[in-house]
């Protein structure tokens, strides 16, 4: 598993590449690159790069959602097993309790067992404290996953779209070749 500071610093450089390429088009306009096909194939670099940055961010994402909901389910497992033995704990100490006759040693054992209910009995509070802890980091990871895939997926149609318009652009390109090598033709004859 990536570290969250390398993804963070991944996802970062990819943002501010992305805008700082932006803010060059914005103010040198297509001068910086020749022609509007490299200006697309720019723009196609950069949307490829920011899709990638989100797909990773997505994975890891998903892959914590996975841990907690691992590590939820196991502190309900213990949970249960602790639950088990704080009943049994308390029966024993009922038993014991009822036997009015017990001698000195016994006394002993009791206050043991008392000491042993009542340390489960916080074991037992800390786990459903633990539980509920869990339980909400797995909801915010969720809800966080969700909204990345919706940006993904606005990504996602921001690139078609751009694919589309290259076309139409190489298309356009490619009639003003024509038209200009059918003028050439006519001013030679």
């Amino acid at each position: 598993m990536l570290p969250l500071l390398a993804v963070v610093s991944v996802l970062e450089s990819c943002l501010a590449l992305l805008l700082a390429r932006q803010h060059m088009l914005e103010h040198h306009g297509s001068e910086v690159h020749g022609s509007p096909a490299e200006f697309f194939l720019m723009r196609t670099a950069e949307l490829e790069s920011a899709l990638s940055g989100f797909i990773l961010l997505l994975a890891i994402m998903i892959n914590r959602v996975h841990f907690f909901l691992r590590e939820a389910s196991g502190l309900k497992l213990s949970l249960d097993v602790l639950k088990k033995q704080s009943k049994n704990a308390e029966a024993e100490y009922k038993r014991l309790q009822e036997e009015q006759n017990v001698d000195s040693q016994t006394q002993a054992e009791l206050k043991g067992l008392r000491a042993v209910v009542e340390d489960m009995r916080e074991k037992v509070e800390k786990m459903q404290l633990d539980v509920q802890f869990k339980d909400k980091e797995v909801k915010a990871a969720e809800a966080s996953v969700i909204a990345i895939r919706k940006q993904t997926e606005g990504i996602r149609q921001e690139y078609e779209r751009l694919v589309d318009e290259h076309n139409n652009l190489r298309d356009q390109l490619a009639a003003l070749d024509r038209s200009q090598s059918i003028s050439e033709v006519k001013k030679n004859m």
